[in-house]
């Protein structure tokens, strides 16, 4: 099918955010110029962001991969002359009828001479829809949950419990998700050198502040001693790498005025597998990284 679709930009923004399915807009260079609000709230990203980078620049967590992929295989089969794939249908089909499928349209015309590509993303509404009940599940359990009593954090027992779900459901879905321990450099000279009440204190600083930067999805737990354990749901390692870097050296430039003494932290990160058979094989995987990053100090 040849016929050119002539574009009205107002008429197609207003129609993109009306749509119950994502809906990108892409130049002849591939670069996004328009990305619909479905899209934004899936991946957490605003127009603003997006306009301007392409697809592959733009969706770089593992669980937002697929979008990339099927997306490039669809121009790749453009370019070899299939330009059209039910173009009259598509808009009237349900969200579920294609769900995890991306269509890709192209001639489409502003008027002066530049030519556009139209993207559909379809099932995203569903992966909104189980992100926002895990959400939900998270803030009710941190309502209900038992806390630790120095530090205010879950205690071991209910964040394992959350560890689990987080593996049932990662691997059910296909996300990423990264485990984090960390502990003090040095504790033990902590309490040799300023007493055992200052190292309680110390404690209970990295942990209030902790909760003033962790995310609403993030979980904390007082894991024991002065260690600290943090599950990251739908987080790349990378990214985890970047939060710790973040808060460690936030407490780092706050420690001295709130406790009189420096206090700095060591991490070891885990990135969800799927040999991890239990919650167990996720956390030891996370304290070897923290054992290597001991050792390299």
């Amino acid at each position: 099918m040849s016929d050119v679709i002539t574009l009205n930009r107002n008429l197609f923004d207003h129609l993109a955010n009306e749509l119950q399915v994502g809906l990108m807009l892409l130049d002849s260079k591939q670069r996004l110029i328009s990305w619909n609000q479905p899209l934004a709230r899936y991946t957490g990203i605003a127009a603003v962001q997006a306009i301007g980078k392409t697809p592959k620049e733009l969706l770089k967590r593992r669980a937002e991969q697929w979008v990339v992929n099927k997306l490039e295989r669809k121009i790749v089969k453009s370019k070899l002359g299939k330009l059209w794939e039910e173009p009259n249908s598509v808009l009237l089909a349900e969200p579920w009828m294609k769900l995890g499928d991306v269509d890709l349209y192209h001639e489409i015309s502003d008027g002066e001479g530049n030519e556009y590509s139209a993207a559909l993303v379809y099932g995203i509404n569903a992966l909104i829809n189980e992100n926002q009940l895990l959400h939900e599940a998270n803030s009710r359990l941190k309502q209900q949950a038992r806390l630790d009593s120095f530090t205010g954090l879950l205690e071991k027992t209910t964040w394992l419990g959350q560890v689990e779900q987080e593996l049932g459901l990662s691997h059910q879905q296909g996300g990423q998700s990264t485990l984090m321990i960390m502990d003090f450099n040095g504790f033990k000279q902590i309490n040799d050198n300023h007493g055992h009440v200052a190292g309680d204190k110390a404690l209970k600083f990295v942990a209030d502040l902790l909760k003033q930067n962790i995310r609403q999805q993030d979980l904390a737990c007082r894991w024991g001693g002065d260690e600290f354990t943090l599950l990251l749901p739908n987080t790349e390692t990378e990214d985890a790498q970047q939060i710790f870097q973040r808060f460690a050296a936030a407490v780092e430039q706050q420690a001295v005025q709130a406790l009189g003494f420096e206090v700095s932290l060591s991490v070891g990160l885990a990135p969800l597998s799927y040999q991890f058979r239990n919650p167990s094989d996720w956390i030891n995987a996370a304290d070897e990284g923290l054992y290597q990053a001991k050792a390299e100090r």
